[in-house]
């Protein structure tokens, strides 16, 4: 649909009442024409052309107002749940995050796999603002979980492929928490079991999206919530209670089982 199409339907949309009245006055004044002219065949002409624009026009009125009583309700549906946006793709929605980045002061919170492209393309930024106070909040899948096998096979991965980026972004974090005084400010957790939704939260945005069979997490549906919906406090509520939960394993225990310190890592 070209440009000009799109902004001429959304005039029409815009002033479907207006048009509607108009139609119906026409009506109304071809009538009473066919009443007050003095000719049987301009009076039968006036009056079946007259009725048939007001008949037509009450109709097309009130079905507009079912119609539009029947948005409204969806759109407030959707206001009060404040869904911003829905991104076809993840990759598409870093161009939203990639805005929001620079302006972060208070947390970032994330449920991901190794976040390889966050850490290559924001690196030098999350050391600043850890540094600046940032608090950070990773949840990923264990090393050696089975789950995590079964999903490289879906995403058609080698073997060892995401664990290797899990691994990686240990170091990363360790490398955060000897960048700031305050290393209690960044924190990562483990969980062993199916893989969660993708979760993250800049501050007052928050981005979610699932995980898809046969899918690169970047190539998969994604939504972004404003900070005065429902949504956004469902989200954050459950990242919480996740967070919370006897299931997560921390740090230090999972560096035991996988034997982080005799790994052969890669220096960032």
């Amino acid at each position: 649909m070209s440009k000009k199409t799109d902004k001429f339907r959304k005039a029409l949309n815009q002033n479907k009442y207006l048009i509607n009245l108009i139609i119906i006055l026409l009506g109304i004044i071809l009538s009473i024409l066919g009443i007050v002219i003095p000719n049987e065949t301009a009076v039968q002409i006036l009056l079946n052309i007259g009725l048939a624009f007001v008949s037509s026009g009450i109709i097309s009125l009130l079905t507009i107002l079912v119609i539009d009583s029947k948005d409204n309700d969806e759109t407030k549906e959707l206001a009060v749940w404040g869904l911003e946006q829905i991104y076809t793709t993840r990759s598409e929605m870093n161009s939203h995050t990639a805005l929001v980045f620079p302006a972060m002061k208070k947390e970032y919170c994330q449920i991901a796999f190794g976040v390889k492209s966050l850490r290559d393309a924001y690196d030098g930024l999350f050391m600043d603002k850890v540094k600046r106070g940032l608090k950070v909040k990773f949840i990923t899948v264990h090393p050696n979980s089975i789950f995590l096998e079964e999903r490289e096979k879906i995403e058609n991965k080698q073997a060892g492929e995401i664990r290797k980026t899990i691994i990686d972004l240990i170091q990363w974090i360790e490398k955060l928490k000897s960048n700031t005084k305050r290393s209690d400010n960044i924190q990562i957790k483990f969980y062993d079991s199916l893989p969660l939704d993708f979760y993250c939260k800049i501050d007052d945005n928050l981005y979610v999206g699932p995980y898809l069979y046969g899918k690169e997490s970047q190539q998969t549906i994604s939504y972004r919530f404003s900070p005065n919906g429902k949504g956004f406090k469902y989200y954050s509520n459950y990242f919480e209670t996740l967070w919370n939960s006897p299931m997560m394993k921390e740090l230090n225990e999972v560096k035991k089982e996988i034997g982080y310190n005799n790994l052969s890592l890669i220096h960032i």
